[in-house]
């Protein structure tokens, strides 16, 4: 198992949050801009703190809780991750300019099919 450093886990953790999909569309949760922030903390050898501030969709509220599950999945399989803790913060309401250019385009291209 390697050392955490935290610069590289950080991104380790953005990394795992853009392999899960969003649950009606094609894309994944950091593209479609669900992911505001994460703060990651390294709380004990090989455990994570991750506090996520994730925007809110009023019809998902509920939502939250698959994206918790898939969250930590995602994150165990950090190589120096053996325990994550994640944390939700709601933030700000969800519209489509919080979405990365690349979630644009790929809502654009599934929309235009």
């Amino acid at each position: 198992m390697k050392k955490l450093d935290l610069e590289s886990l950080q991104n380790d953790v953005l990394q795992q949050l853009k392999l899960i999909n969003d649950i009606e569309l094609p894309l994944n949760i950091y593209d479609l801009g669900l992911i505001h922030n994460t703060k990651v903390e390294i709380s004990k050898e090989s455990e994570v703190n991750v506090e996520i501030t994730i925007t809110q969709i009023d019809s998902r509220q509920n939502n939250q809780f698959y994206f918790l599950d898939e969250i930590k999945k995602q994150l165990k399989k950090i190589e120096s991750i053996d325990e994550a803790k994640v944390n939700f913060v709601i933030g700000p309401k969800w519209d489509s300019s919080m979405m990365t250019p690349r979630g644009l385009e790929k809502l654009t291209n599934v929309n235009s099919l």
